[in-house]
């Protein structure tokens, strides 16, 4: 047995070696290979993972946009309310202010003062022919 390999007490060829020899590599080959596709299919799972992340993150960041767009709108449209307000609010107590004004004045003087300073003439449907009339309320008279 001088050129034999001893395995379990069963002596070998130099043949024998050979293809037992080429059987361990062709196994760890095997296990190697498998090793490599079981981390590609990992890689592809975690690229296709990232890949639908990435879409989902993009769809966020546009519908983001689109809702800080909206929020820039209505401050707008509140900025222009609250000015309308505000106006409507000064010509109110202006209009309160005239009601107390008129409130205090003397009958007589109210009803002696002239019509255009509590009625404008454009409110008038027909004219006031009678002179002494116009003098008395204190407007020129118009055509219809």
């Amino acid at each position: 047995m001088a050129g034999g390999l001893v395995v379990d007490h069963v002596c070998y060829s130099s043949k024998d070696r050979k293809w037992i020899s080429s059987q361990r590599v062709r196994l760890e080959l095997d296990r190697i290979k498998a090793e490599l596709d079981s981390w590609k299919a990992e890689l592809s799972n975690t690229v296709r993972i990232y890949q639908q992340f990435c879409d989902k993150n993009l769809e966020l960041k546009k519908r983001e946009d689109e809702l800080l767009f909206t929020v820039g709108e209505l401050e707008a449209r509140v900025s222009e309310l609250q000015k309308t307000i505000t106006r409507l609010e000064e010509r109110l107590a202006e209009l309160r202010e005239n009601n107390a004004e008129n409130a205090n004045l003397d009958p007589e003087v109210f009803m002696l003062a002239p019509i255009d300073r509590f009625i404008p003439t454009s409110l008038f449907v027909c004219s006031i022919n009678d002179g002494a009339t116009s003098r008395l309320l204190g407007v020129q008279a118009s055509i219809c």
